[in-house]
């Protein structure tokens, strides 16, 4: 992304001379597309009943408070979802009532939404405590030192080196101040200007200043992920809402430029992101916000999307789907996620060769109101872009068979017959919100993660910490992948696949996958560990074949598959649910039969999920042996 300071400053005046303000600039982004048409949009519809009812129900509730006694609980027993729950609970309640207030200016949800403002205004800090760096029972210092309350902190320059809780910069700070930039310009003489102001003071103060005058980079300026193009974004969107003068502007802008390069390099070449779709969809949503408010602030005179790299990254998505919804869900992902409907119309109707989700996708996004407008954490400028950006006649994915291959990921992607889905990937265990998951795979039928990836769960202290991999959805014994002499895989770059293979056989009938996963393992004995997957798209068939070789003694081997569906042993074979037969020539002999295990799983909501293990135990009696499953 090689944009100079002089080029940002050259395209800037050049917008401004066009008449950019702050309220022509959401003119322009609004394209034309005014509250009227937004209104009478019919694959809007249950979006917008959904803003109505929800902004009645809202209206009759309180704000709910943010206590000292939730704020802390991270730090004291790594609890998120307690506060968290409190915390976005005001950003639906600020999106659903900004959103309402823009589309039919009823006067009292302008007076709820002011009210709700002037309380994010209130808050400690826009930044969650899981974010803090363990600072929430003390006041911490730019470079780690802790100060109590009762500490002398200098009124005079050197106090902007302290990093504040209350000019913390994390993913929600930033989100924050973008939301409450645009929505500033938005409602713009319906706002009470008492309120306007103080929101514009806090972003400014909170957000921009707090960005501009940290002496260090933040942490997320370090990474290489969904945190870059998220935080960066919004700081820019905000920017470019509330600095009028060109040259300061260009300046922040320029500043954040390396971030945003940061974030195009968190994928692999091929466009694949290893944080999984979730993350995609995340980033992505900022990353474009900012990309389409630059492109309108400079007049077009800078477009990042043009970057080589961008086309591959942007259609990423189409290919991760299933027929009939059901998402791949590898690293902290979701299987059932749904599209922003407004960011893939915007990227298919501006990427040539970029298609927004199937019809049914589509459909279930847009009925399931909360889930295709507002997402848990209340995000605002997604949820604005799915009402200004969704587009009739849009070019649509399709739920033929077909087989996608990321060879820089090492990922192969299959939909097939009879509504069955297919993904297996390769890699390595350190890769962004990572598992330990080499050779891991998912298999998809009859609108069901029959063998699945349970993706993320509850996310808490020690998610994020040294026991990352004490938790089961983490650790590689909950994936589909193999067991060696009680082992799991180990995280770490080393721990990575080896002579990965991936190709499309018989003119498309088959996808095929190879790859040597023993070196995921810390088990010297063990030399290979051969994977081969071959999954025909016309019949939904899947055949694994594992073979493994070990240097002297073989060593016990488990088989394992994760599932949700209650799994019955029954007539030489596993049938897991409804949904699909796992079959192997051994159990078929009564030679070897399976055992079930059950446990609860704290999904990534924070609710208990009964998983189901499978495992087939072997002891085999050459130092090389094979063993192959059907699933049907």
């Amino acid at each position: 992304m090689n944009i100079s300071a002089a080029d940002l400053h050259r395209g800037l005046q050049y917008g401004t001379g066009r008449g950019i303000s702050a309220a022509s600039l959401f003119e322009k982004f609004l394209n034309g597309n005014t509250k009227e048409q937004i209104q009478k949009n019919s694959l809007l519809k249950s979006a917008l009943d959904f803003i109505a009812a929800e902004a009645g129900k809202v209206r009759e509730k309180l704000i709910p408070v943010l206590p000292w006694s939730a704020f802390k609980l991270f730090d004291t027993d790594g609890n998120r979802i307690v506060y968290e729950g409190l915390y976005f609970e005001r950003r639906q309640r600020l999106t659903i009532l900004a959103l309402s207030s823009w589309l039919w200016e009823k006067p009292t949800d302008i007076a709820a939404l002011e009210d709700c403002i002037w309380a994010i205004c209130d808050e400690y800090s826009w930044c969650l405590p899981a974010h803090m760096g363990g600072t929430t029972l003390s006041l911490a210092t730019k470079n780690g030192s802790r100060k109590t309350s009762n500490d002398k902190v200098s009124n005079d320059k050197a106090s902007n080196d302290k990093v504040s809780n209350d000019t913390r910069l994390d993913l929600f700070a930033c989100e924050t101040g973008f939301a409450l930039a645009e929505c500033c310009v938005m409602l713009e003489g319906l706002l009470a200007p008492a309120v306007a102001a103080r929101a514009r003071g806090e972003v400014r103060r909170r957000v921009i200043q707090s960005y501009i005058e940290q002496g260090e980079l933040w942490n997320w300026e370090l990474m290489e992920n969904n945190w870059c193009a998220v935080c960066a974004g919004s700081i820019a969107c905000a920017a470019m809402y509330l600095i009028e003068d060109d040259l300061f502007l260009a300046g922040v802008l320029q500043k954040l430029m390396p971030t945003f390069e940061s974030y195009i390099r968190s994928f692999y070449p091929d466009g694949a992101s290893p944080e999984g779709l979730s993350y995609w969809t995340y980033g992505m949503s900022f990353y474009v916000s900012f990309g389409d408010l630059l492109l309108r602030r400079t007049g077009g005179q800078i477009n990042i999307f043009n970057e080589p790299q961008f086309k591959k990254i942007a259609a990423f998505q189409q290919q991760c789907y299933f027929p009939g919804g059901g998402t791949i869900n590898f690293s902290d992902a979701s299987g059932g996620d749904m599209f922003r409907p407004g960011l893939s119309s915007y990227l298919a109707e501006h990427i040539e060769g970029v298609k927004a989700p199937a019809v049914p996708c589509r459909a279930a996004s847009s009925e399931a109101g909360r889930g295709g407008l507002l997402d848990h954490c209340g995000r605002f400028a997604p949820a604005l872009r799915d009402l200004v950006w969704v587009r009739e006649n849009i070019p649509l994915t399709d739920d033929r068979p077909r087989v996608t291959i990321f060879p820089d990921a090492q990922w192969l992607l299959c939909s097939g017959a009879n509504g069955t889905g297919f993904a297996a990937k390769g890699g390595h265990n350190d890769e962004s919100h990572n598992h330990n998951d080499v050779g891991n795979f998912i298999f998809y039928k009859k609108g069901g993660m029959a063998l699945c990836d349970l993706g993320a769960g509850e996310y808490t202290k020690d998610y994020f910490g040294g026991k990352r991999y004490d938790i089961f959805c983490n650790r590689s014994e909950g994936h589909n992948v193999p067991i060696i002499n009680g082992q799991g895989q180990k995280a770490g770059r080393e721990f990575q696949a080896r002579d990965c293979r991936i190709l499309s056989l018989a003119e498309g009938s088959d996808g095929v996958m190879i790859l040597d996963i023993a070196g995921a393992y810390n088990v010297p004995a063990l030399l290979r560990l051969e994977r081969q997957f071959s999954f025909n798209i016309h019949t939904g068939i899947l055949l694994l074949k594992d073979t493994f070789s070990f240097a002297e003694s073989p060593l016990p081997v488990t088989e394992r598959f994760i599932t949700l569906f209650p799994p019955v042993f029954e007539k030489g074979l596993v049938r897991i649910g409804e949904a699909c037969d796992l079959k192997n020539s051994d159990i078929a002999a009564g030679k070897i039969s399976p055992v079930i295990g059950g446990f609860e799983h704290q999904s990534h909501e924070g609710k208990p999920v009964t998983v189901y293990t499978i495992d087939f135990k072997f002891l085999p009696a050459e130092k090389t042996f094979s063993v192959e499953f059907e699933i049907v």
